[in-house]
């Protein structure tokens, strides 16, 4: 809502709701009568042409690359495996090395890729079809409690990041065909 007043009087702020710094704005304008003046077709068109550039720069995003799916999943499994053996050989450093090395080489990957593809739509479907499909994610949890029964952390830890490795590569290849994860 546009308020058109003579430049010597002032509103209230209570009345207008805005700051002094906006209504010196607004009397700047309303002198030089540069809120009357429209665009030019040229500027109309020019404006035009980048919103339909931006729209479908969000439309369609970079496909996913062929690599990605295998290599998040063997990185991910990789880091917690390397992170029970750490808890198992307590002595060398090199496990949890490696397993930060490959979860933070796993995060990368998938932020990257995610991040160049533009605008992520909010996930298909009703709240339970999408708890339906998210709902595989705690198996690999409950497989690491199973694990741990039989061979204590490093069980747990092996068998849980061998399931979200696997996890993780079967929902990333569907994204990357196109079905909803």
């Amino acid at each position: 809502m546009l308020i058109k007043f003579k430049p010597m009087e002032r509103p209230s702020r209570l009345q207008t709701n805005t700051s002094e710094k906006q209504l010196a704005c607004l009397e700047s304008r309303c002198e030089s009568g540069s809120m009357e003046k429209l665009p030019t077709p040229d500027e109309a068109n020019s404006a035009l042409t980048v919103a339909g550039s931006a729209r479908r720069a969000a439309r369609a995003p970079r496909p996913m690359p062929s690599w990605l799916p295998p290599v998040a999943g063997l990185l991910l499994a990789g880091g917690f495996v390397n992170f029970g053996l750490a808890y198992e050989y307590r002595d060398e450093p090199a496990f949890v090395a490696a397993a930060v090395i490959c979860l933070v080489l796993a995060l990368l990957a998938v932020a990257s890729t995610v991040r160049a593809g533009g605008v992520v739509p909010a996930p298909a479907g009703t709240p339970r079809e999408r708890t339906l499909r998210q709902l595989p994610a705690l198996l690999p949890f409950v497989a690491g409690g199973v694990g741990a029964l039989f061979a204590g952390v490093v069980g747990c830890l092996a068998v849980a990041g061998l399931g979200l490795g696997a996890l993780a590569w079967l929902q990333l290849a569907r994204l990357r065909n196109g079905a909803a994860a």
